[in-house]
């Protein structure tokens, strides 16, 4: 593996500085059913979330697209919200009773049922009944939601596990808001030898934010003699470059699924670092087979106790799909690959006389 050489002044005590911290959101499935070609007098897209409580009490929310590019979450009493904030532009958050709100699955079928009154107290209703779900072969999918969001707080990496559309011929899909009737938008391409609503879900969201924005105090982690290192939720694997700990990866762990960062060359031992420095090396970010890779550069310059610190993933997400159709659409529909590019973390850390760590850090769109 690649490492940068001379490039600290004096020798390390084992510690080492991690600026980098992951924040998994608890939704577990997703429901997306868009109705652009025959919207309502204010929406085009309903989205239903359904999150579990750690009691194992299910909690539904459902955020309605409006047409103009806001959208009003309505969520259930102590639904855990997470970014919707800071993802969606300008959003409204609603408490609402709900006459129905259940999503059910199983390898063959999936029962969707929702009804509420919105802001203009009309009764929304959504159904959804889909037969003969074992025929199919779900893939999996970034969520390309990082690029509505104009103020970011986070990278928001959201793996769409699972992810299917609903088949025409097996489906059964009703959209009603205040008693008039709306269709379902159609996807444009045969996908799993079926023609199909564009109405799709995943059954097995893994939602990190990564880096969510932070001004204050920074932990300085002990490895000591360690190269493997377990620190809160994180788990970190280190290098040594003469005896310095440097970050080679660090990863996050969900119920089912992982989030990793891998860097190359290793992230260096900020501490130790020699004055007027500039280094440069490469990050890519990873999770379960067939999620596909999110890849970038990141820089560092330090001067005197100030060190600058920029993540850029400007390669993009690069999927690992084998089928055609899929390679098509990620081609053909570039906001799936292309969203990670337009987003830049800059941190700023400083160190006091006392040896305290300070952190600045924001995330930007490049755009």
């Amino acid at each position: 593996f690649m490492t940068h050489h001379d490039i600290y002044s004096g020798t390390s005590n084992g510690q080492f500085i991690a600026p980098f911290s992951f924040k998994i959101d608890p939704m577990q499935q997703l429901v997306l059913i868009p109705f652009e070609k025959d919207p309502d007098t204010f929406y085009n897209q309903f989205e239903v979330q359904r999150s579990v409580l750690p009691d194992g009490t299910c909690k539904i929310a459902v955020i309605a697209y409006k047409l103009n590019g806001s959208a009003e979450v309505y969520y259930q009493k102590d639904y855990p919200l997470a970014s919707q904030s800071s993802i969606l532009n300008d959003p409204a958050f609603i408490e609402a009773k709900f006459d129905s709100a259940s999503l059910t699955f199983s390898s063959s079928d999936l029962e969707l049922s929702i009804s509420f009154q919105d802001v203009h107290d009309r009764t929304i209703r959504i159904e959804i009944s889909e037969r003969d779900r074992q025929a199919k072969v779900p893939f999996t999918l970034l969520a390309p939601v990082g690029w509505i969001s104009k103020k970011p707080l986070s990278l928001p990496v959201y793996y769409m596990y699972q992810m299917s559309l609903t088949r025409k011929k097996h489906s059964n899909i009703i959209i009603t808001v205040g008693g008039r009737s709306h269709k379902p938008d159609v996807f444009f391409l045969p996908f799993d030898k079926s023609g199909n609503y564009f109405t799709r879900y995943s059954l097995d969201t893994f939602n990190v934010d990564i880096n969510p924005c932070c001004n204050g105090l920074l932990q300085i982690c002990e490895a000591g003699i360690r190269d493997n290192l377990k620190n809160g939720d994180l788990h970190y694997e280190l290098n040594r470059n003469n005896g310095h700990p440097e970050i080679k990866k660090v990863t996050v762990k969900g119920e089912r699924h992982f989030c990793t960062i891998d860097f190359s060359p290793s992230f260096p031992d900020l501490l130790t670092l020699k004055n007027d420095i500039f280094l440069t090396g490469d990050f890519c970010i990873t999770s379960d087979t067939g999620a596909g890779i999110i890849k970038g550069t990141y820089k560092i310059e330090n001067k005197q106790n100030e060190t600058d610190i920029k993540l850029h993933p400007g390669l993009g997400w690069i999927p690992r799909e084998s089928r055609l159709l899929l390679r098509l659409m990620f081609k053909l529909v570039k906001i799936f690959k292309d969203w990670p590019k337009s987003y830049s973390w800059d941190a700023k850390i400083t160190l006091d006389e006392n040896g305290s760590c300070f952190m600045d850090s924001n995330w930007n769109r490049i755009i």
